[in-house]
């Protein structure tokens, strides 16, 4: 009990609070160009070619030894001679943060997806120069026995962050904009900058006046062959990156070491961005995503660290890396699994959840209620029989619509009628309480073609020269059809009195 006692007051440290507020900054900004990146490409229309392209920009974080011998080297002009190297790059690496991600919020995925992409790449690149000084900051500030402990507060303070820019994020974006979402994210990194501030700088060991005379012992050397300047900059540039990479390949089995950690976790990585796409397309809605998948991956993710460390102490590190990576791989492979099945039960979820928009569309064609429901349960087998056909383009609603809508216009052309025209004296006018035309009773005002291009487009998101193909029409001749339409409901759908208008939706 008092070893307990005395960790509890250890973790109330200052020094590990200000370790716990710095974890918590360095895994704000991950899943904000991971996996919540992919949910607004998704929404925004985005295909999952692209969305998966859109993993490629977390390679910064992969490769962020190549600056961060820079980083650890160079002192900043101004920042670094008023708060110190370390606190110095800290907070220019979170200003750059900050300013990148409002940047990114700014952007709009659907229009201009690269720069979506490149200011991605800014963000993911500003998180990972972050998590060098972060890094080395908590190294230098701990003494060698508390650096366990550290690690542990620093974990922990990055699972944080990282639930709050996974699930936060999500929730938020059922009530907000992503681009009001993406700027409360960036207003969060306040948090480790107001921790920088007020955190002190930590003391140097000796490694970096060591490092320093080593640059100077180098320079003197190449002095006798170069220019002094640039023998200063050769010489550190070698014992900056050349030197540590050297002293890495003389190891034993340096190459397989690298190579593992490549790519241990590199499927994973990038199957992880497809994770909530796939959600979204099996009709979760992304408040449902947050609070399955973020909070219980949260869950999941500390009591497989307690398993982890359990499984270390029985049976070693090697065996431990080979089963875990061995339940990774088959973690992967359910989504596969249930992918290629179909998932029988997913998609009864998704006929409950969009039967009834499938249903309201065909009514709106023309059909009776009978006659909707029927081709309705016709466009769902359909659709279970050819879900392999659906690449993701749009959302599984449109989809289904679609399927639905030439259904319905194959059985009346088989049937060699179309729905009968509404007679003038049954199209009268119908006002709802705030003096607006019920939008069903107005599309019985219109023609009996002028209702199906207008519903095909609006309600089905077909475009003109797919409603052209379905009902054997001209182009032209649908582009009037579905534009006299629309202003008829529009000059119907006015309200009575007043000028305030509102715009017309069929779906």
């Amino acid at each position: 009990m008092t070893g307990w006692v005395q960790a509890s007051k250890f973790s109330l440290d200052r020094r590990m609070i200000t370790i716990l507020l710095l974890g918590f900054s360095s895994g704000l900004p991950f899943l904000l160009v991971f996996s919540t990146l992919s949910v607004w490409l998704t929404q925004d229309g985005g295909s999952l070619a692209p969305i998966g392209f859109f993993s490629a920009v977390r390679t910064p974080y992969d490769f962020k030894f190549l600056w961060a011998p820079l980083i650890d080297r160079v002192p900043l002009p101004i920042l670094s001679r008023l708060l110190g190297r370390r606190r110095g790059w800290t907070l220019a690496a979170q200003i750059a943060l900050m300013a990148s991600i409002f940047v990114l919020a700014s952007t709009d995925p659907g229009r201009a997806p690269l720069t979506t992409a490149f200011f991605a790449f800014v963000v993911a690149f500003t998180s990972a120069s972050q998590d060098i000084v972060i890094d080395a900051y908590r190294i230098e500030l701990l003494e060698e026995h508390e650096q366990g402990h550290g690690a542990g507060s620093l974990v922990l303070g990055y699972r944080i962050g990282i639930l709050t820019s996974g699930a936060g994020a999500l929730w938020l974006a059922s009530a907000f904009t992503w681009s009001e979402v993406y700027s409360i994210m960036g207003v969060l990194v306040v948090v480790g900058m107001i921790t920088v501030l007020l955190s002190p700088e930590p003391k140097d060991d000796g490694g970096r006046q060591a490092a320093d005379a080593e640059a100077v012992r180098k320079t003197g050397e190449l002095e006798r062959r170069l220019p002094h300047g640039a023998a200063r900059t050769v010489a550190w540039l070698y014992l900056a990156v050349v030197e540590p990479f050297r002293d890495f390949a003389t190891r034993e089995g340096w190459l397989a070491i690298l190579l593992f950690v490549m790519l241990y976790k590199l499927g994973d990585a990038y199957l992880g961005v497809m994770a909530n796409p796939f959600y979204i397309k099996m009709g979760f809605s992304v408040a449902e995503i947050a609070s399955v998948s973020k909070v219980f991956g949260f869950g999941a993710t500390l009591i497989g660290a307690l398993l982890g460390g359990i499984m270390v102490i029985r049976i070693g590190i090697f065996r431990s890396l080979l089963y875990c990576g061995i339940l990774q791989a088959l973690s992967n492979l359910v989504f596969a699994a249930q992918a290629a099945a179909g998932g029988r039960r997913e998609y009864g979820e998704l006929v409950r959840r969009h039967g009834s928009a499938v249903r309201g569309l065909l009514r709106r064609m023309g059909a009776t209620p009978s006659l909707s429901d029927d081709v309705a349960q016709d466009a769902f087998l359909q659709g279970f029989q050819r879900c392999a056909e659906f690449r993701g383009q749009g959302t599984f609603a449109g989809w289904i619509k679609k399927i639905a809508a030439r259904l319905y216009l194959k059985r009346v052309a088989k049937e060699a009628r179309y729905v009968a025209e509404i007679e003038a004296d049954q199209a009268d006018v119908v006002v709802d309480r705030g003096g607006l035309m019920d939008l069903d009773e107005a599309l019985k005002t219109l023609s009996e073609t002028e209702r199906v291009c207008v519903s095909l487009c609006h309600g089905a998101g077909m475009s003109h020269p797919e409603i052209a193909a379905a009902m054997n029409l001209p182009l032209g001749t649908v582009k009037s059809h579905v534009k006299r339409g629309l202003d008829k409901l529009r000059a119907r759908l006015q309200p009575a009195h007043g000028s305030g208008g509102r715009s017309v939706h069929v779906g």
